[in-house]
């Protein structure tokens, strides 16, 4: 197939979810199938990333959006109907660029990543089109208004109905819609909407080596994407109501808290304990877990799609706790991971993980095996692969059927 992939952030390097689930995507579907990117670029810094896509895709076209020039259309068209998440991304020079290329190639099938980039290809016509949402913003943005105060919490209500009228028109305009959990799916209440799980990135990268044996230093460890305020708050969470409770109680425990731009708030509270680390971006995070002896993923709000972090950690081998919110997993709690509705219940996890070597074994054992068989790039590609062939069969015979009529 000749596939066209349409990004608004460059799916590079892997910090955020929208970059995370085309890059291995891109990567997977490169194996058979022949590749264009189309996709923005902030400024001259973010073109040195081209070259890691390169290898993937027969053509990598790229469009400059200065940051001032998405204020100014967000500003611009604040009181349209749109939201403004898709507003920041409006361009004319995407939508020429997207022309230019649609009209020098035949392709099968056009792939767009989030609503974000959806309102330049939402008006074509005549090809299959897939919109991967990974997971639905306007879900999001609603738990963010239920735990906000006034006004913050009228302009995200505002903007999550916004975002659901909008994401609703992306469910009629695209032949299929993509999401990561049964949650997101019943969101949108529309019949072309498929689950295919594995969270914000859609699978996980297998190829790292797991630890072969535990080490002794009772490692915790959290990672996220720290500029994500979800991420951000269960950090907060985990030093100041989940950390003194489980230092009291197994003192030698150390925590460690990987991600890109820790807010002040976090890294004021982390200098309070001699026992923290924070580390900030790194490079690669799974020799972090590798390192670890648990890994927690104590989020306070949102929940509906798979947590990334949990499964990286469960590749790496690395026996995992998780807050109650997170909904979509596979898996048994109490098998394949742990699961904690308050600090109480993650201290009590943690420390029955960190003591007891052959619950933190089983652990391991069943969160790789899990990651492996419902989690991995490889699997996950090849039902996108299944969705497009279906999406162009029905074509083929719609198509068929109105010739003979």
């Amino acid at each position: 197939m000749n596939i066209l992939y349409t990004t608004a952030r460059f799916p590079y390097p892997l910090m955020h979810g929208d970059q995370l689930v085309p890059y291995f995507r891109i990567r997977q579907l490169a194996r058979k199938h022949q590749i264009t990117l189309l996709s923005f670029v902030e400024g001259s810094k973010e073109m040195e990333h081209v070259r890691q896509l390169q290898p993937f895709c027969a053509e990598v076209h790229t469009v400059r959006l200065p940051k001032w020039r998405s204020c100014a259309s967000t500003m611009a068209g604040a009181l349209s109907a749109l939201p403004l998440q898709v507003l920041y991304y409006s361009s004319r020079e995407y939508q020429r660029r997207l022309r230019e290329i649609l009209a020098k190639r035949k392709f099968d099938v056009i792939h767009t990543v989030l609503a974000r980039a959806a309102n330049h290809t939402i008006g074509i016509a005549g090809m299959v089109k897939v919109c991967e949402m990974i997971d639905t913003l306007s879900l999001n943005m609603k738990w963010r208004a239920d735990d906000g105060h006034w006004p913050i919490e009228k302009l995200w209500r505002i903007e999550a109905e916004r975002m659901l009228r909008f994401e609703q028109r992306i469910c009629r305009s695209f032949d299929a819609v993509v999401v990561c959990s049964e949650t997101d799916r019943q969101a949108l209440h529309a019949p072309n909407v498929t689950v295919i799980p594995g969270g914000v990135p859609g699978g996980v990268d297998l190829s790292v080596r797991p630890r072969s044996s535990t080490p002794a230093h009772k490692l915790v460890i959290f990672t996220g994407n720290l500029v994500y305020w979800p991420n951000q708050e269960a950090a907060i969470f985990l030093l100041h109501d989940i950390w003194p409770r489980l230092r009291q109680a197994v003192p030698q425990a150390r925590l460690r808290i990987v991600g890109n731009r820790p807010g002040a708030n976090l890294l004021r509270l982390a200098q309070q304990f001699p026992d923290v680390e924070v580390t900030g971006f790194v490079p690669d995070v799974r020799q972090h877990l590798l390192q670890a002896d648990v890994a927690v993923v104590p989020i306070c709000s949102g929940g509906n799609g798979v947590q990334t972090k949990a499964l990286e950690a469960m590749a790496c081998g690395i026996p995992v706790v998780v807050s109650a919110l997170v909904k979509g997993m596979h898996g048994l709690p109490g098998t394949d991971f742990l699961v904690a509705a308050d600090a109480s219940g993650y201290v009590q996890a943690i420390r029955s993980i960190l003591e007891n070597p052959m619950l933190a074994t089983a652990l391991a054992e069943n969160g790789k095996r899990l990651v492996a068989e419902k989690y991995s790039w490889e699997k996950n590609t090849q039902r996108l692969e299944l969705l497009y062939q279906d999406l162009l069969d029905r074509k083929l015979t719609s198509t068929r059927h109105a010739y003979r009529n």
